[in-house]
């Protein structure tokens, strides 16, 4: 994780982790579409609340120049932190799935 660099107007919001799994049962616990426990479940946990979950699709189009094998779109409504504003914002996060391998997952929001 750490060779990988971060794009032009990008920031890195979590550091690197390391799992007893292999890269198949990451994929398969927390990002597949029927994974047992999705990473949306920790969203939830933080307070946002999803209208729409959408099972990852075969892409075939390029993103960011970069070949992608699948997308998928979720909708939310993402908690804020207090502000006197809002205290919610309507969401929509695209999800490319660039790399999946047995060294190597990358997926892009």
């Amino acid at each position: 994780m750490k060779n990988v660099k971060v794009k032009k107007d990008f920031i890195k919001l979590e550091k690197e982790y390391v799992l007893p799994m292999n890269i198949q049962e990451v994929w398969d616990l927390f990002f597949n579409d029927d994974a047992k426990s999705p990473f949306v479940k920790a969203e939830e946990d933080l307070g946002d609340k999803f209208t729409s979950i959408g099972k990852w699709k075969e892409y075939t189009k390029k993103h960011d120049g970069e070949n992608s094998l699948k997308h998928r779109k979720v909708t939310s409504i993402a908690k804020l932190p207090s502000n006197a504003m809002s205290t919610t914002i309507n969401n929509e996060r695209n999800s490319y799935l660039l790399k999946l391998s047995d060294t190597e997952l990358v997926i892009e929001d």
